[in-house]
């Protein structure tokens, strides 16, 4: 199942696809800074490959990759279920977050992740999810930016909850009825 756009295919997770993971944890991280700094991230194969490959078999999918229309895989999009207190859990909600990673800078601010989180946001409407959430750090001004740019309003702020670089951040949530 790929869904298509003008400039951007998600695309399930294929074996193939490690090879980039293996170079966007371990050379290309500058990614890292944006999407949730405060974890610290190590590149694992089979931890990576077993998550996406039981993504594979969920009825509803919650990571994609995206590519190019040109066969060029440039990240992922993902989804995770958030509490009522907006607060991600393992226990599926009626509450979905949704965010995007694409580790290499050129293929940035040119559309791609707003056009790949409109397909990811077409295709949970698809499946009758109505309500989509999008988390983010105030720090974070380009995902503040897509997330507004796609009709999202902020619903949720706990203040100085983040630390960036010694620097406390709020953690924002944003929500769209779809």
């Amino acid at each position: 199942m790929d869904l298509v756009g003008k400039k951007v295919i998600l695309k399930k997770f294929v074996d193939e696809d490690i090879k980039e993971y293996h170079d966007w944890y371990t050379k290309s991280i500058e990614w890292q800074k944006w999407d949730a700094p405060w974890i610290k991230r190590e590149f694992n194969m089979d931890s990576i490959i077993k998550k996406r490959e039981a993504n594979n078999l969920r009825n509803l999918i919650m990571t994609f990759e995206i590519y190019t229309v040109s066969n060029e895989h440039i990240g992922w999009v993902n989804a995770y279920y958030i509490d009522d207190k907006y607060i991600p859990t393992d226990t599926e909600t009626e509450k979905i977050a949704i965010g995007l990673d694409i580790p290499n800078e050129e293929y940035r601010e040119q559309g791609n992740g707003t056009e790949a989180l409109n397909l990811f946001i077409t295709y949970f409407k698809n499946n009758n999810i109505r309500n989509i959430y999008i988390q983010t750090w105030s720090g974070n001004l380009r995902m503040i930016k897509v997330a507004e740019k796609l009709r999202f309003i902020e619903l949720n702020r706990y203040k100085e909850k983040r630390m960036v670089n010694n620097k406390k951040y709020d953690a924002l949530t944003y929500v769209r009825s779809i």
